[in-house]
């Protein structure tokens, strides 16, 4: 497993930056004029290699544009922040704005104050903290609408932060208190223990709504790969009882709202398609249990009541495929619940992990603007 990621680093960066392989392409042409025809060929390889992405965005945009109109409604046009009077949300007024981007990164640095390790909960002799992301808006009362980012991993490893703290920092800027959680990790602590713990995680920041400012009738959820599993389950799974809280916390761990990007939603599917088993993490295999793995899998236990969901993957993902999202996406439609797919061709596993690349500049977009869909979608039901 770790040598298939180590691996798909470098395959990651090369995708999300095409002008890295163009620029290399091109140097390898130019000595090719030396003698050296083998890296001619090896460099035309690069240049074209470069230009897929670059041939696919156009299709993209035009495509996750009216997927977005389609999910949420003919009338979609939300701006892409809670907070119109912040100018830092010009930078993501289109899906792609280098000029913009730069802009955004700077606003990352800047007006948001963190609280790093803020304790959550204590059990089996686990501390799990949290780091939180508040608007710098010391001048305002108002409470905010919170998102809690659940971290990838394969349930067995990642941890808060990592490749993802300007993306808290950006969410903040934008008017949202920004929860990145942590969770116990397989293979010591067996399902539904981080499921458990995400509950928890919600639970809590219900129970601190007032301390971090935070309206608790608005509350999202945003995974990424396992994190994305967990949040759909989570989401999926409202106030049930077969999770009760714990530490005298608040019953309710209801959301209103998911973002799932590159999400195993078929834990058979996955399964079949992984480079890894994941009986170390359920305890045994499908063929023994299978019951277990269609109850862990959101594809199973999604409900009328299930609140909107945006699901994003890549198509070149190799570690979980980009049918677990298009399945997803079937059922929910299927159900009647608002939800969005956007896709991208070039893409593999953990393609935003930078605000600068071609997926995760685009990505950042569209998520701006679903959450603040999500909040105003809020503030009209509390009207009626």
């Amino acid at each position: 497993m770790w040598s298939t990621r180590l691996l798909s680093y470098p395959a990651v960066a090369v995708s999300e930056w095409p002008w890295i392989p163009i620029g290399l392409g091109v140097a390898a042409i130019m000595l090719s004029r030396k003698g050296r025809r083998v890296g001619g060929w090896l460099g035309l390889i690069g240049v074209l290699a470069g230009l897929r992405p670059l041939w696919q965005l156009a299709p993209t945009v035009r495509r996750n544009e009216a997927a977005m109109r389609e999910g949420l409604g003919a009338d979609f046009d939300m701006p892409p922040s809670a907070d119109k009077s912040n100018s830092a949300s010009r930078s993501t007024r289109r899906p792609l704005d280098f000029r913009g981007h730069l802009r955004q990164r700077r606003a990352t640095f800047a007006g948001v104050r963190v609280q790093n390790d803020v304790l959550f909960q204590q059990i089996d002799g686990r501390d799990l903290r949290a780091d939180i992301y508040q608007p710098d808006d010391t001048h305002s009362s108002a409470p905010h609408p919170a998102v809690i980012a659940i971290h990838g991993g394969s349930w067995r490893g990642g941890d808060k932060g990592e490749f993802y703290i300007a993306h808290n920092r950006w969410l903040a800027q934008q008017g949202y208190v920004v929860v990145d959680i942590q969770y116990r990790l397989s293979p010591e602590f067996l399902w539904p223990a981080q499921l458990i713990d995400v509950k928890t995680a919600i639970r809590w920041l219900r129970a601190h709504a007032d301390q971090y400012a935070v309206d608790p009738d608005r509350i999202v959820l945003l995974g990424r790969s396992a994190g994305a599993h967990l949040a759909l389950v989570a989401a999926f799974t409202p106030n049930d009882p077969a999770y009760p809280p714990s530490n005298d916390l608040p019953q309710r761990d209801d959301v209103q709202g998911v973002i799932a990007i590159y999400a195993p939603t078929d834990l058979s599917l996955l399964q079949e398609s992984a480079v890894i088993s994941l009986s170390y993490w359920m305890g045994s295999t499908f063929a023994h249990k299978p019951d277990v793995y269609l109850n862990a899998s959101p594809m199973y236990v999604v409900t009328l009541d299930a609140p909107p969901v945006l699901l994003a993957h890549g198509g070149a993902d190799n570690i979980v495929t980009p049918e677990n999202s298009a399945r997803m996406y079937r059922r929910l439609r299927d159900l009647g619940i608002p939800a969005v797919l956007l896709y991208y061709p070039w893409s593999r596993h953990g393609f935003d992990f930078s605000l600068s690349g071609l997926g995760g500049q685009m990505l950042q977009h569209d998520t701006d603007r679903f959450l603040a869909w999500l909040t105003q979608r809020q503030i009209k039901k509390e009207i009626t």
